[in-house]
């Protein structure tokens, strides 16, 4: 079980400098009230007990650097339980990105070796490949995501809009732009 401290880190206060004493005790007494019931949200959240203090001391310093305190002022619980959500769909986005980019990268390897044995080939498609690498890792993470999912995962458009909740539209506009914009590059 995590160790559940009653005080904040003084890092975690001292990030903002233009923090007034008012509002350090604001913040301060905020996370007396709230941290135990966050920890056990995150935990919930992650399924497990790994990323759960890395998870909160973010939250606490989101909250502490956007200096807000009015955004607390109706109901600071259901403010720190939405930023924790955000942060943990954020962190769980980027890992599925990154274990996307490693499909990605298993499979050029694989067709990498597939390719005849003529060395003057080889070298041709490789260095288009190296291109392509990293004209998609130039994308922004959206049109990367779905060209990914679209490209290495054969998902439809249809298929990628239902896994990300976002409207089909939306995923036939940015394969297209991220296609348009990895030709211009390579």
């Amino acid at each position: 079980m995590t160790n559940i401290d009653t005080k904040p880190d003084a890092d975690i206060l001292s990030i903002d400098t233009a923090l007034t004493d008012k509002d350090r005790d604001y913040y301060q007494s905020i996370y007396k009230l709230h941290h135990k019931d966050l920890c056990n949200f995150v935990r919930r959240l992650l399924g497990s007990e790994g990323e759960v203090m890395d998870v909160v001391q973010s939250v606490y310093v989101r909250l502490v650097r956007q200096n807000k305190p009015y955004k607390l002022e109706q109901n600071p619980r259901a403010y720190l339980f939405t930023i924790a959500t955000n942060l943990v769909r954020d962190n769980i986005r980027r890992e599925n990105m990154r274990k996307e980019v490693a499909d990605g990268q298993r499979y050029i390897d694989e067709e990498l070796t597939s390719v005849s044995s003529n060395p003057e080939e080889h070298t041709h498609l490789h260095q288009r490949l190296s291109l392509l690498e990293r004209a998609v890792a130039r994308l922004p993470e959206k049109q990367r995501d779905i060209l990914l999912l679209n490209r290495i995962h054969h998902l439809t458009c249809q298929q990628i809009a239902d896994k990300r909740g976002i409207p089909l539209r939306s995923v036939q506009r940015y394969l297209s732009d991220a296609l348009v914009r990895c030709q211009s590059l390579v």
